[in-house]
């Protein structure tokens, strides 16, 4: 069974998501913008998690992914601002570009033995974050920065938690 693109995008009263176990895909922006979601279960047939799944879920606080996970898409949890620890099973591979950025209570991150691939800004690289991938060899050999110039009022405008000093 498929969940279509923007099926369930700004159900803004639904909490909890446990996926029926024939449930194989999600489609893009599939739980988008639930704020009130605490809670999803990941099903064992869903092997990929498409880009914007559940951005912008601001009140979701655990997922609980399945062993048969593969990738985690871009954007997927972004913005996801209660959420407070990930782990990342054993058989995913890649983590993509800015999957868990904007998550700022994540305090702990426990990344697969597999992951060979985090994309630019997964986790916003906050010092948890450059500690854990520190600790691992097998994620990334370069990290790229976003360097830029500007005023603190253009830091702020861009949605940056850091003023230029900090910077």
């Amino acid at each position: 069974k498929v969940i279509g693109e923007s099926a369930f995008s700004h159900c803004t009263n639904l909490v909890n998501i446990e996926l029926p176990s024939n449930t194989t895909e999600l489609g893009k922006s599939s739980f988008e913008a639930c704020y009130s979601l605490e809670e999803i279960t990941i099903s064992e047939g869903i092997t990929a998690i498409p880009s914007l799944a559940f951005y912008a879920c601001v009140g979701l606080k655990k997922v609980n992914f399945n062993e048969n996970l593969l990738s985690i898409g871009g954007a997927a949890f972004a913005n996801c601002r209660r959420l407070l620890t990930v782990v990342i099973p054993d058989k995913v591979t890649t983590v993509g570009a800015q999957a868990f950025n904007g998550c700022d209570t994540l305090i702990s991150v426990t990344i697969g033995a597999s992951v060979t691939e985090i994309g630019t800004t997964a986790f916003a690289f906050s010092s948890k974050m450059i500690e854990t991938i520190a600790k691992h060899p097998n994620i990334m050999k370069f990290i790229h920065l976003p360097v830029q110039a500007g005023n603190d009022e253009i830091l702020r405008l861009m949605g940056r938690r850091y003023n230029r000093e900090q910077y």
